[in-house]
């Protein structure tokens, strides 16, 4: 049996993006459909009635909901490329440590520390096939941009 991973995101949610990172770290091929936030679907709803946010992984039917959780799933489920987390236990907090405080005070704020506003980058606008959505034949959609010279980083993004 084909998995069939479905991906309900928004292009613009960082933690949708971190769970995109992870697929593509995996090698794991999946159906993006991006969510209206302001008129949310019947199915995001039902597989997510606490939160009613994005992202939410559906792996064989089955919805895990929760970026940072989603993400140690894929790390458990995919496990036959390399860890996405160090191996020692100690490395391996730390790392939790610094995505959970990102969370909690850095992203809530809007901020990456005094003064330094985070962007929000465009998956639509990245290189990458691998974190450009899935068609449901498992082919990278088309990028909506021609190709561009350069790092690939917009001009507003380079002031960073």
């Amino acid at each position: 049996m084909a998995e069939e991973v479905i991906l309900l995101d928004f292009w613009v949610s960082p933690f949708a993006l971190r769970v995109k990172i992870a697929l593509a770290e995996k090698g794991v091929e999946y159906e993006s459909r991006e969510e209206d936030l302001s008129n949310k679907s019947p199915l995001l709803l039902k597989i997510n009635p606490v939160h009613k946010q994005v992202p939410v992984l559906i792996h064989n039917g089955k919805p895990v909901c929760e970026s940072l959780i989603i993400v140690q799933y894929i790390d458990e489920v995919w496990n036959h490329k390399s860890p996405l987390l160090p191996c020692d236990p100690h490395q391996r907090a730390q790392a939790r440590f610094w995505a959970d405080f990102v969370d909690k005070k850095e992203w809530k704020r809007g901020k990456a520390g005094p003064g330094i506003t985070l962007p929000v980058p465009d998956p639509r606008r990245h290189k990458s096939p691998h974190l450009r959505p899935r068609s449901p034949a498992g082919n990278p959609s088309p990028s909506p941009h021609p190709p561009q010279r350069g790092s690939g980083i917009p001009d507003s993004e380079k002031s960073l």
